[in-house]
């Protein structure tokens, strides 16, 4: 049974996810998180204006910043670990090197496009841009190669028409990504994932 689950990364400009939306379910299911993140995410506004940081701090999440995922990164996240915590990437701008994938065994990914059409960042900007309406939300496993590891979880998801600009389609995509983590939490501690 999970009992910790630690990510990496931070929300999306003036959104709440995917960062505190997933926060909110561990809670549901009592699992403990702590958040690594970076200078830049903390300073972010989430959807009422406040700082991802403020936000962090009134709902007492804890958390640690780094300006960069290096050895000291590395040496914090496995003291951390314990045998029933688990590591996800959600909306990180940190790409994992071998070593870090090594280090850390196993660490999942939260992409929500369609892999592998659309890998790394600023993805629904060229989706927008391409006028494509639908999307996949996917958890992965991280690899060497950037949004290669074996998808493990996939919802696919249409967009409506009126969803032109960013801030609609986040607003649109927050329940389909509470259902896929809620899923990805019920399948990790029935053990239909691997930790």
């Amino acid at each position: 049974m999970i009992n910790q689950i630690i990510i990496i990364g931070g929300n999306v400009f003036k959104e709440d996810g995917p960062i505190l939306n997933f926060i909110d379910i561990c809670k549901k299911y009592k699992i403990k998180t702590f958040l690594i993140t970076d200078k830049i995410h903390l300073k972010y506004p989430t959807k009422n204006n406040n700082s991802l940081k403020s936000e962090l701090i009134k709902r007492k999440i804890e958390y640690k910043c780094f300006n960069k995922f290096d050895d000291n990164a590395l040496k914090f996240v496995n003291k951390l670990k314990n045998k029933n915590s688990i590591i996800i990437s959600l909306n990180s701008i940190w790409i994992f090197n071998k070593k870090t994938i090594s280090k850390l065994k196993t660490i999942y990914n939260y992409h929500n496009i369609d892999l592998p059409r659309f890998r790394g960042a600023a993805c629904h900007s060229w989706r927008i841009m391409m006028e494509v309406m639908k999307t996949t939300l996917n958890i992965h496993l991280v690899s060497e190669k950037i949004d290669q590891g074996v998808i493990l979880l996939r919802k696919k998801i249409k967009i409506p028409k009126y969803c032109l600009n960013l801030s609609d389609f986040y607003n649109h995509l927050t329940p389909y990504e509470t259902d896929l983590f809620e899923e990805f939490i019920k399948n990790l501690n029935k053990k239909k994932l691997k930790f």
